[in-house]
C-alpha cells in the first residue's frame, strides 16, 4: 500500500494500541527496560529509557491485573530487538520487538489483555 513502511508492509497482525503503559522490568537482571506500547500475539513496542542493541533478546515479565483472570498474572514474554530509534513525540526510544517461544498460555492472557486495555480509538 501506498505511505506504509516497509515494517508496516511485512507486518501480519495489526498492533493493538494499549490504554496502559505497563511497566517493563528484564526478568534476569531486573533492570528497568520500559514501558509496553502496543502488543500482539507476534511482536510489540516498547518505549524504553535506553537504547536496545538490534539482535539483542531478553526474558520480559509482565505482571497484568486484570479482574477477569482473577488478580495479578504474570506473563513472561522471550523477545528479541528488530529495530530500536529516538521516539520524538516520547523523549525515549521506540523499539521493535519479536516475540520468541510463546505458548498457548501466554497467547491467551495476551489476547485477555487485548480485551481489557485496547485501546477503543
Amino acid at each position: 500500500m501506498l505511505g506504509e513502511t516497509a515494517v508496516e508492509t511485512r507486518r501480519k497482525l495489526p498492533r493493538v494500541p494499549l490504554i496502559h503503559h505497563f511497566r517493563v522490568n528484564d526478568l534476569v537482571t531486573n533492570e528497568h527496560v520500559g514501558y509496553l506500547g502496543n502488543l500482539t500475539v507476534q511482536g510489540a513496542m516498547l518505549f524504553a529509557e535506553k537504547p536496545l542493541a538490534e539482535g539483542s533478546e531478553r526474558i520480559l515479565p509482565l505482571s497484568l491485573i486484570v479482574p477477569r483472570m482473577h488478580g495479578e498474572q504474570s506473563v513472561y514474554l522471550g523477545s528479541r530487538c528488530v529495530w530500536c530509534r529516538p521516539d520524538a513525540r516520547t523523549g525515549l526510544y521506540a523499539a521493535g520487538l519479536q516475540l520468541q517461544d510463546i505458548g498457548e498460555y501466554t497467547r491467551r492472557r495476551i489476547r485477555s489483555l487485548f480485551r481489557e486495555f485496547a485501546s477503543k480509538s
